[in-house]
């Protein structure tokens, strides 16, 4: 199962999707534009919001276009995500006649235009929204590879924060909760109002409505079927808010409603939880797939010490009970972008999930002991 993109039931977040809607049409109105950024955990729905937004647009009057963080500075990158043709652009309608020819009758040439801005004004005719998930690797993975490249995406972003394209015009992101800390290293402090969002858990009757219609609308179950309510109430005590939990549970319960007709007995629900719980904890490894058993052990002795939150400073302080400094930092920092830690909007770092940091601790907890005094090796 994706953990990422297109959600099939779609509910809630309606405050994030009222505030886009409103800069489409502003953008519409005035032929202006600029960033809209949302951050979040792991699996709290980023892409499946990003994918929403793409289906609220116009075709009529916008392009779609996507691409990946490094079209900040690589021009060829952004081109390819625009759909734009090759680099040479010839006209007065001589191109039957070859190239000796066209230079004997001195036909124009003109290179297309081989800047980043340039690109994103080359088709006038309608408004466009360029959508970029996983922003936050700008700051890493995607990261420009010199201080000229650098300088061009702290332009690039200046230009498309600041309503200076031609054309009606959205930088749609999402990203992981540094997403706006990368956005800060390149000059972008502030977002626009109402332009700047972190997704937090579903509430209680979204995700209701989407593991009902997995249920009555997927699965074709009799909407008056008493039991239904009960099975979700079940769920929920198990996904919490959390859309990606959400639709383990709902994938596993929609398949095992389809095998059965329809039908869920206790037995069969007890079979679906585990199940559903199996799914999570596949999630969870998924996350931590590339830290070394060790350091996974050390995250979770930080967790033992029972703090809702933590500055990165604790962390990596904490981390040097067993690692060096460069060690420690690196640690953090891959924990970081693998979304084990997540950045609050207050600053401070937690894992986001809380059954994910009950996992954490059953798991690698019961080795060692450490605290937050401790000192480099």
């Amino acid at each position: 199962m994706k953990d990422r993109g297109k959600a099939e039931y779609f509910h809630g977040r309606e405050k994030e999707l009222s505030a886009f809607k409103e800069l489409v049409e502003k953008a519409e109105k005035e032929k202006s534009g600029t960033i809209f950024l949302v951050q979040g955990a792991p699996g709290v729905g980023k892409s499946a919001f990003l994918e929403h937004c793409k289906g609220m647009i116009n075709p009529k009057k916008w392009d779609v276009a996507e691409g990946d963080p490094d079209i900040f500075w690589n021009v060829k990158q952004m081109r390819r995500a625009l759909r734009l043709g090759g680099q040479i652009r010839i006209f007065k309608a001589f191109a039957q006649l070859g190239i000796e020819k066209l230079i004997k009758f001195g036909a124009e040439f003109r290179w297309a235009d081989k800047t980043i801005i340039g690109s994103v004004n080359a088709r006038k005719k309608k408004g466009l929204l360029l959508v970029v998930d996983e922003v936050q690797d700008l700051g890493r993975k995607a990261a420009p590879p010199d201080k000229v490249s650098e300088t061009m995406v702290r332009n690039v972003l200046n230009t498309m924060h600041n309503w200076k394209i031609n054309k009606p015009f959205i930088l749609l992101v999402g990203g992981l909760g540094m997403s706006k800390s990368v956005f800060k290293e390149y000059g972008i402090s502030r977002f626009n109002d109402n332009c700047a969002f972190n997704l937090e858990k579903l509430d209680e009757k979204s995700e209701r409505n989407i593991l009902w219609d997995w249920i009555v609308k997927k699965e074709g179950v009799n909407k008056n079927n008493r039991k239904i309510g009960h099975w979700i109430n079940e769920i929920t005590n198990h996904t919490l808010g959390w859309p990606q939990h959400v639709t383990s549970y709902a994938n596993v319960l929609s398949r095992y409603l389809k095998e059965h007709k329809g039908d869920l007995s206790e037995k069969g629900l007890k079979h679906v939880l585990t199940l559903g719980k199996a799914k999570r904890t596949n999630y969870y490894h998924g996350r931590i797939e590339e830290l070394e058993g060790e350091e996974r052990e050390l995250i979770a002795q930080l967790l033992k010490e029972q703090k809702s939150r933590f500055s990165k400073n604790d962390i990596v302080f904490f981390f040097q009970n067993k690692l060096d400094s460069n060690e420690s930092k690196n640690l953090f920092d891959r924990a970081l972008g693998k979304g084990v830690f997540h950045q609050n909007q207050d600053g401070f770092f937690n894992v986001p999930v809380p059954s994910m940091k009950n996992w954490l601790l059953s798991e690698y907890g019961s080795v060692g002991n450490g605290n937050l005094h401790g000192g480099s090796r």
